[in-house]
């Protein structure tokens, strides 16, 4: 049978790794100063020589993080994702304006996380309705209000 370890906040643990392995218990107190609860999905990662546990991401954020990437490549930094809203078919991603609350268009992605392009705003679409959007608040296709252009 393998050894537990218990882990403690501000103290610094070195094991001596036996033949048949050992598990790691994490204190309460150690828990909640990480933040973590009951029920907390965590990510536990083998990288370079050390052990990495980090709190996984909940399906919102993945979304999220998917909708963030997708607009930076395809619309521009103009843009940015809001609240992802559960839906029985999936998830739907309102886009708005980076720097002002005006939305401009909405990604629909799957249960899995895969984004309907079908479903979703063109980034052409997002893209003229951000600049419309910009000259109505007084700036110029890119949001700045400068002028483009030689002197």
């Amino acid at each position: 049978m393998a050894d537990t370890v218990l882990i403690h906040p501000r103290e610094e643990t070195h094991i001596h790794v036996p033949e048949e392995g050992f598990s790691l218990e994490i204190s309460r107190s150690l828990l909640d100063q990480l933040g973590w609860s009951a029920g907390s999905l965590v990510a536990v990662r083998p990288e370079r020589g050390r052990l990495t546990l980090t709190l996984a991401p909940t399906p919102e954020e993945q979304i999220r993080r998917a909708a963030l990437g997708y607009l930076v490549q395809q619309v521009g930094d103009a843009t940015t994702a809001g609240t992802p809203e559960a839906r029985g078919t999936g998830w739907r991603v309102p886009v708005f304006l980076s720097y002002a609350d005006r939305q401009v268009g909405v990604l629909e992605f799957s249960p899995e996380g895969v984004l309907n392009r079908h479903a979703s705003t063109s980034p052409g679409d997002m893209r003229h309705a951000a600049e419309v959007a910009a000259i109505a608040l007084g700036g110029g296709p890119c949001g700045g209000g400068a002028e483009t252009g030689n002197a």
